[in-house]
């Protein structure tokens, strides 16, 4: 399920405005359900800026009077007894509503999204037995606490990302934002730093609150069209290889498993992802010139397309690569028992040719044509480190 949130779930006053980009017509929820009656109302017009928000203008919305509910038919809030129109006024009976069930605070994780999963993972287990469930929480909050009598064999895979970057659509190297923590960054260091440790909560909180699980960040990458689609003019994505490099920065250093949010086969400059005005894809058809090319049509990819390892025999320690120098190094712990080798993807986009190997110890095979170094680590010793370098 794709970034599942809570609605109205748990809303202690309908009266308060709840959001999680302030950006546009933001109504509170008594006043979308007003409007979703046909009542016209007046609202403020927002935009985000890196201080807050700020209005940008008071307008009428629904002027028109359309009705989200079949005529005839009652709006179902009305129904239940939550607001109801008195002296042609409406008026919120139950700003709790959804706040409380049965004289209990209502939480949707422990309520809700994790009864949904253990019902979820019993069903497609019936079928698949060996099924990984994964529980996601989307942008924003720490995901359900999981007890020892929930579902088994999960994986959490939280979403995150740049939200300078994916909501301001601009790469700023001096300024940033913690969404968890509530606060501006200011400088490249604080930045890095801060961005490290923001991707290090998904793993604290699957350690302290869902015993241990693993952690996969299901979504992560940046907005392309920055700077009102700058780029796509000039054919400068520096701004973007940034970007991206300063994100997987810090997915590398905290060792993450994660999948890139996206690819997309026809993206285009007029109309990004095609949805929603979404525009993260890697490729895009209006920057490729080469069908045959399979680079062809990337877009920042000297950020992109980095070494990783595909299998290592052991614990991995330590990956860094510096998109600049090309530089890559690896370290891990080898396993006792395993003889296998531990194998490395690393690229001809960045290595074309030849490049240097530094190892610690053991042997190495150069595979040019699969583009993996394949290495033998000695067992005299427990931690190895590889280091590639451009010829």
């Amino acid at each position: 399920m794709n970034e599942p949130v809570e609605g109205w779930i748990g809303i202690k006053d309908l009266n308060k405005r709840i959001t999680t980009v302030e950006k546009g017509f933001i109504p509170t929820p008594f006043q979308a359900m007003q409007l979703g009656s046909g009542i016209p109302l007046k609202l403020e017009k927002l935009e985000r800026g890196l201080f807050g928000a700020k209005v940008l203008s008071r307008e009428i919305v629904n002027s028109d009077g359309a009705r989200a509910w079949k005529d005839g038919f009652d709006p179902i809030w009305q129904k239940n007894g939550v607001w109801k129109e008195i002296n042609n006024k409406p008026v919120l009976l139950q700003p709790n509503h959804f706040g409380y069930r049965m004289g209990q605070f209502v939480d949707f994780n422990r309520d809700y999204y994790v009864p949904f999963n253990n019902r979820f993972a019993k069903t497609v287990r019936k079928v698949h037995p060996n099924a990984m469930i994964f529980v996601e929480k989307g942008f924003g909050p720490d995901g359900p606490n999981w007890e020892a009598e929930d579902a088994k064999d999960i994986v959490y895979a939280p979403h995150w990302y740049d939200p300078v970057v994916l909501i301001m659509k601009t790469f700023n190297k001096w300024i940033s934002y913690d969404r968890g923590r509530n606060r501006l960054l200011f400088g490249s260091k604080r930045i890095a730093k801060s961005f490290k440790e923001q991707l290090s909560r998904p793993m604290v909180h699957a350690r302290e609150k869902m015993g241990d699980v693993p952690v996969l960040i299901g979504e992560v990458g940046i907005a392309y069209d920055l700077d009102k689609k700058a780029a796509y003019a000039s054919g400068d994505f520096s701004a973007q290889e940034k970007a991206f490099n300063r994100t997987f920065e810090a997915l590398e250093a905290n060792l993450h498993h994660f999948t890139l949010w996206n690819y997309t086969a026809d993206n285009t400059n007029t109309r990004g992802d095609q949805w929603n005005d979404e525009d993260l894809s890697i490729f895009s058809r209006d920057k490729q010139s080469d069908p045959a090319d399979i680079n062809s049509g990337g877009r920042a990819l000297a950020a992109v397309i980095r070494p990783y390892p595909v299998a290592t025999v052991g614990q991995p320690l330590e990956i860094k690569f510096d998109y600049n120098t090309k530089v890559f190094t690896y370290r891990f712990r080898h396993h006792p028992d395993i003889r296998e080798p531990t194998i490395i993807f690393i690229p001809t986009y960045q290595y074309p040719g030849k490049y240097q190997v530094e190892v610690s110890d053991g042997k190495y095979d150069i595979n040019i044509k699969d583009q993996v170094l394949v290495y033998w680590h000695e067992t005299n010793q427990s931690e190895h480190q590889i280091r590639i370098r451009p010829m």
